[in-house]
């Protein structure tokens, strides 16, 4: 594996059959290809990081207010990203971008939570996701794996 290879991995994180998950940016002769959904969820966190830092104060909400609008905003990119890893559908870019734009508010809305409910809420929200990512890998590499098996015992 080069160093292109790992860097494509890094920046996309989709083989390329799967370049429809990116975006592709022309730099120069170069192209180089972002994942969709992270693109737009990190995007929404730096400009909301701004915004909240800046504009909004979240610290005038109630806490139970701003871990709910945290959530109504989060839980869609979950939801899309876990149907999309553990079935067969495919999502387009402009679900990727609309869900990851509403994570990265979701998630930057979280920082600004008091402490130990902040760490819980990340955690927890990480947690899941790994165990989507983890399982959904799982249970399709044994689905795509078993006619391979059946075909060696025959």
């Amino acid at each position: 594996m080069t160093v292109k290879d790992i860097l494509f991995m890094l920046l996309a994180h989709h083989p390329r059959e799967d370049l429809s998950h990116t975006i592709r940016i022309k730099i120069g002769k170069r192209e180089v290809y972002l994942c969709a959904r992270c693109t737009a969820m990190y995007s929404a966190l730096a400009v909301s990081f701004l915004i909240f830092t800046y504009v909004l104060n979240l610290y005038l909400l109630p806490v139970e207010m701003t871990t709910i609008i945290a959530l109504i905003f989060g839980i869609p990119v979950i939801v899309s990203w876990g149907k999309q890893t553990l079935t067969d559908r495919d999502n387009s870019n402009k679900t990727r971008i609309s869900t990851g734009i509403g994570g990265g508010i979701g998630l930057a809305m979280l920082f600004y939570l008091p402490s130990p409910l902040r760490e819980l809420m990340i955690f927890g929200i990480f947690g899941v996701v790994f165990l989507i990512l983890y399982f959904g890998k799982i249970w399709r590499y044994k689905k795509d794996d078993s006619p391979v098996r059946e075909r060696e015992n025959v």
